[in-house]
C-alpha cells in the first residue's frame, strides 16, 4: 500500500516558535510543531493534522482520536502530557469535524472514518521511519481505533480505548430510532433535530447543544446529519460483538462518573475474555471528559496510559521524562 502524503505543511521548532495561544504550555526544546494536512481520498478530502513531535526519539507515535462532536484541539493537555513523557503526539479532525472534510457533521459512513485513520496512521508510519504507532481513540474513537486495530494490525503498534461507546448510558428508544432511520433515508443530509440526538452527540466541553462558539475560534459545531446518526448508532450497536473476537493489545480505560457510555457489559465481556494483551482499567472521579474535563481526569488518564506503555515496553526505574533529563547530563 502507498503511503499518504501530506501537503500544506508549516513547522515550528520550539526554541524558535512565537507564543501560541491554542498550544500551552509551548513545545519544549528538542520538539517540533507541525501543522498539515493529509489526503484521504480520491476526491480531494483532506484532513487536519497537529504534530507535536520529538526530533530524535525510539519511542512509538501516538495518533488520538477524538471523539463525535469535537475536534484535535480539544486534546492538546493531553498530547503534551504524552509529549512530556517522551512520545511523539499526531492530532487530527475527523472527517466533518474541525478542519478536515467538506461538510461538517457529516461522514458519508463509519467504514471511511476507519479508512481515513489508516491514510494517517500509514502517512505518520513513514515519517517516523516505519514506525507503526499507538492509537489513542476515546468514545466513538475508541470505536474507530478498535475497528482499525482489528483490520490493519501492521498499522497499529497497540490501542488505547478511553470511555469506549460499547453501550450507551441512556439508550435511544425503539420510536427514536426509527425516526432517525426514516430521516436517513429520505432526507439523509438533513440534521438531526434536538429531540432525535443521542446524548453522545450533544454537550461537549461546554459547548451545550452547540450554541455557544467554539472556545478556539472554529465555526461552530452544526450537529450531525441523518444517515451520519444512522451510521453511529449502527456501529454502537455491534461494537460488543465486535470487541469479543478483539486480539489486538489494548488498554481500555473506563471513567467511573460516565454518563454517556456504561461499562458494566465491557467489564463482563473482558472477564471472559482470554486474551492476555487486553487490560481493563478504572478512570476514579472522571466523566466521559477523560481528557477534556477537569485536568485531575486527564492527568490520571495520560499516567495511566504511559504506566501501560512502559510495561508493554520492558521499561523499569524513572519516569520516561526524568530518564529524558539523565541523557542529557554529561557522563
Amino acid at each position: 500500500m502507498s503511503e499518504a502524503l501530506a501537503s500544506s505543511e508549516t513547522t515550528q521548532v520550539a526554541s524558535e516558535a512565537p507564543p501560541n495561544p491554542f498550544t500551552s504550555p509551548m513545545v519544549m526544546p528538542g520538539t517540533e510543531e507541525i501543522i498539515t494536512s493529509v489526503p484521504v481520498d480520491h476526491v480531494g478530502t483532506l484532513l487536519y493534522v497537529k504534530v507535536l513531535r520529538h526530533l530524535v526519539s525510539t519511542r512509538p507515535p501516538m495518533i488520538l482520536v477524538h471523539d463525535i462532536s469535537e475536534h484535535a484541539d480539544f486534546y492538546l493537555a493531553a498530547a503534551h502530557g504524552l509529549l512530556d513523557a517522551g512520545y511523539s503526539v499526531y492530532l487530527f479532525d475527523l472527517r466533518g469535524h474541525g478542519r478536515s472534510g467538506r461538510q461538517l457533521g457529516h461522514a458519508p459512513n463509519f467504514a471511511a472514518l476507519v479508512k481515513d485513520l489508516l491514510q494517517v496512521a500509514a502517512w505518520v508510519r513513514f515519517e517516523e521511519g516505519g514506525k507503526a504507532p499507538v492509537v489513542v481513540g476515546h468514545g466513538v474513537g475508541a470505536l474507530i481505533a478498535m475497528d482499525f486495530s482489528k483490520a490493519y494490525p501492521s498499522f497499529c503498534k497497540a490501542a488505547v480505548l478511553s470511555a469506549p461507546c460499547f453501550e450507551l448510558a441512556t439508550p435511544v428508544s425503539l420510536v427514536r430510532r426509527m425516526m432517525i432511520k426514516f430521516l436517513a433515508d429520505v432526507f439523509p443530509m438533513a440534521r438531526i433535530p434536538l429531540l432525535l440526538k443521542p446524548k453522545l452527540a450533544r454537550e461537549k466541553r461546554g459547548l451545550k447543544l452547540g450554541l455557544l462558539p467554539d472556545p478556539f475560534g472554529l465555526p461552530r459545531f452544526p450537529g450531525l446529519t441523518a444517515i451520519f446518526t444512522q451510521e453511529l448508532l449502527t456501529a454502537i450497536k455491534g461494537a460488543e460483538a465486535r470487541f469479543v473476537d478483539y486480539r489486538g493489545t489494548a488498554l481500555v480505560l473506563c471513567p467511573e462518573q460516565d454518563s454517556v457510555c456504561t461499562f458494566q457489559h465491557l467489564r463482563k465481556l473482558a472477564a471472559v475474555h482470554q486474551e492476555v494483551n487486553l487490560e481493563v482499567v478504572s478512570l476514579s472521579d472522571t466523566t466521559h471528559r477523560v481528557f477534556t474535563g477537569e485536568e485531575a481526569a486527564c492527568t490520571q488518564a495520560v499516567e495511566k496510559i504511559i504506566s501501560w506503555l512502559a510495561l508493554k515496553e520492558g521499561q523499569v526505574g524513572p519516569r520516561p521524562q526524568a530518564a529524558r533529563a539523565d541523557q542529557n547530563a554529561p557522563t
